[in-house]
């Protein structure tokens, strides 16, 4: 019998140590996962909903992004949320929302009026009317910041795309914004009949 107690007593002993591996090991596994879960959250907050990325299209022989597809920048996202083409008067008006998400951890300036134009797919450039950033044009981290600017497309009409030239990079972020129609040049109509 005695060796058979002394059989017991070794499984105990060794049992003890079995279990508490059996305990820390899916523990560690839990913490692992936890942490990785923290880390993998930090970059999707609840006040900044996720948009799904699409590569840009073919648009009159001009590679555009659609309206409300974001732009990936150097900092996050630029979209054109809204536009609204008014055809009423002798030129097109384009009104044109923006948005852009800044997904770093510092500030970032919004893009300056200099960085922004609307062009057909010509080349003809449209007139800035006005316009401009909600509030501080300065986006903190992870925030984001809209505005509105209206512009006035050329006369001879045509496919309007926006381009937004950040600093940093050489090609310009090109959005299909919508197609003008031709208006004829009120200043030619003038000059024409004066003479």
């Amino acid at each position: 019998m005695r060796d058979l107690t002394d059989f017991f007593r070794a499984a105990g002993a060794y049992g003890q140590p079995m279990s508490i591996r059996l305990v820390i090991g899916p523990l560690a596994l839990c913490l692992i996962g936890a942490v990785l879960t923290i880390f993998l959250l930090r970059d999707h907050t609840a006040d900044t909903p996720a948009r799904k990325v699409y590569p840009p299209d073919l648009v009159y022989g001009v590679l555009a992004y659609d309206l409300t597809d974001p732009a990936p920048t150097s900092y996050g996202s630029f979209v054109a949320d809204a536009v609204h083409l008014d055809e009423s008067g002798s030129v097109t008006e384009v009104n044109v929302s923006l948005s852009v998400d800044n997904r770093q951890d510092g500030p970032i300036n919004a893009p300056a009026l200099d960085e922004l134009r609307v062009v057909t797919t010509d080349g003809a450039e449209a007139t800035y009317l006005g316009g401009g950033w909600r509030g501080d044009p300065v986006v903190h981290a992870r925030s984001s910041i809209s505005g509105e600017f209206r512009f006035a497309a050329p006369p001879a009409g045509g496919m309007l795309i926006l381009e937004y030239r950040e600093r940093m990079t050489g090609t310009p972020i090109r959005i299909a914004v919508g197609y003008a129609l031709e208006h004829s040049d009120a200043s030619a109509i003038q000059s024409g009949s004066s003479h």
